[in-house]
């Protein structure tokens, strides 16, 4: 839906995900918006999918939650359907998945959250195809931002520094920038040298590292479910695996540890490492098979969010998206969905600011606060089962204790409306705040817990410890 014009060109820098959302977002408010992209172009736009060079988690799991279809949707009508054709596989969160998460399988039940599973190219590819049909956004590849353009007299981001090895540097001027590059962002950097400050950056250490690969499957997944995941159970658990049924008829496993307890690379090496997960499901699923693709690892040190929204001074016409703001744990695969509400949140604000046909000033600071509280929610709730290992690093909360022991009080209930909240509230459908409604307290607090839900004792006496030292 185009809105009362605010710019005659808004540029995005970088090809992603995020930078795609950012992109569509921007063409309903200016006359054109240019994505300049590292990379060289896609060779194809047709199957198989392969990863961009930039994107190195490309060859990894990566699933589109409800919270995030439903933006998409918005955006791109008839995206599912467009996914479907493809190859996608659209499947309902409580019927069609077997996770196994606090050392016990979820009942599952209709619950009507759709989530799509698809390799990450896949995902990439349908958007930028839909992206590349609106007249107004063109995108330049091999274009690399080496600066930004700044009037220090208007506070204000005016534009993009190119860097060619033929023409050298070329400024582009645009009425609004956004920043789509990922946790290598250069716009912290940036800030520092121009005199604002670097924005502040939290760090959960938590050395995890995934490997991944395709198997060949049926035209029906045998295993009786469309994705079969299983989440280690901190302290004493390390190892999580995930099977998840793509495009071209493949099944995409990926096993994951933390703290040095890491999958191999190689074929009877992998299988090995799955073969001591907490189930035997995902085990006995790719024993008899042979990979189809070479098992690439990928390393993750930490979790990592820029706290731009606690700067006292920020430029105007510039703001961040993705993992520029955030990186997540990627366990829970909310990375894509948070990106998409990052989007719709860009929007609202750009939308406000053309219905009130007022200027773009103050709309980063905005923006920023809405975005941390959309970072909000999955960052407590990955962090809060990553402080349960030892040696994870990073600051814990004083409260930690308790909100952990309530999680594990909602993760241990029998009631199927608890599950269904915190299954909305993991797709980033609803807000943690949700969980201590009244009536939902009375229902996880009421319900009668499986035998390894936490007692009290042990959360009091830690919190106490803290308190003491």
């Amino acid at each position: 839906m185009k809105h009362p014009n605010l710019g005659r060109r808004a540029i995005v820098v970088g090809g992603s995900i995020g930078g795609l959302l950012a992109a569509r977002v921007l063409s309903d408010f200016f006359d054109d918006v240019v994505v300049f992209e590292k990379d060289p172009p896609e060779e194809s736009m047709e199957a198989p999918f392969k990863p961009r060079k930039s994107v190195p988690q490309g060859h990894h799991l990566h699933i589109l939650l409800s919270g995030g279809e439903a933006v998409l949707s918005r955006l791109f009508p008839g995206i599912d359907r467009e996914l479907v054709k493809r190859g996608a596989i659209k499947a309902d969160f409580g019927r069609d998945i077997r996770w196994y998460l606090n050392s016990r399988w979820f009942p599952r039940f209709d619950s009507g959250l759709v989530v799509f599973l698809q390799s990450r190219p896949l995902l990439e590819t349908v958007i930028r195809r839909r992206v590349a049909r609106i007249a107004n956004i063109r995108m330049a590849y091999g274009h690399r931002v080496c600066d930004y353009c700044f009037t220090p007299q208007s506070n204000m981001v005016d534009g993009v520094l190119l860097i060619d090895k033929f023409e050298g540097k070329t400024a582009h001027h645009a009425d609004f920038i956004v920043d789509a590059t990922g946790r290598g962002s250069l716009l912290p950097k940036w800030l520092e040298k121009k005199g604002y400050g670097a924005p502040k950056e939290t760090l959960v250490g938590i050395d995890l590292a995934y490997s991944t690969t395709f198997f060949h499957r049926g035209t029906e997944p045998h295993t009786g479910a469309a994705m079969t995941a299983c989440h280690p159970d901190p302290p004493n658990e390390l190892r999580g695996g995930v099977a998840i049924a793509v495009e071209d008829d493949r099944w995409q496993v990926t096993l994951a540890g933390y703290h040095g307890d890491h999958p191999p690379t190689d074929e009877n090496g992998f299988k090995e490492y799955a073969a001591g997960l907490p189930i035997p499901q995902i085990y006995e699923m790719i024993r008899p098979l042979k990979p189809v693709e070479p098992i690439r690892r990928y390393h993750f040190p930490a979790s990592m969010r820029r706290h731009f929204e606690r700067m006292s001074r920020l430029p105007d016409h510039i703001i961040a998206i993705g993992d520029a703001m955030c990186s997540l744990n990627p366990a829970f695969g909310q990375g894509i969905t948070g990106c998409a509400l990052e989007a719709a949140l860009l929007h609202k604000e750009l939308s406000c600011a053309a219905e009130r046909r007022a200027s773009l000033t103050g709309l980063a600071r905005r923006y920023f606060k809405g975005a941390a509280k959309i970072i909000d929610e999955p960052w407590e709730l990955s962090a809060g089962e990553n402080f349960k290992y030892p040696a994870t690093t990073g600051k814990r909360s004083l409260f930690l204790p308790l909100m952990q022991w309530y999680r594990d009080r909602i993760l241990s209930s029998s009631d199927p409306a608890v599950i269904y909240q915190f299954y909305r509230v993991m797709h980033l459908m609803d807000s943690r705040y949700s969980f201590w409604s009244p009536r939902l307290m009375t229902r996880v607090l009421m319900s009668q817990p499986d035998s390894s839900a936490p007692t009290l004792e042990p959360v009091f006496d830690e919190a106490l410890e803290r308190f003491r030292t």
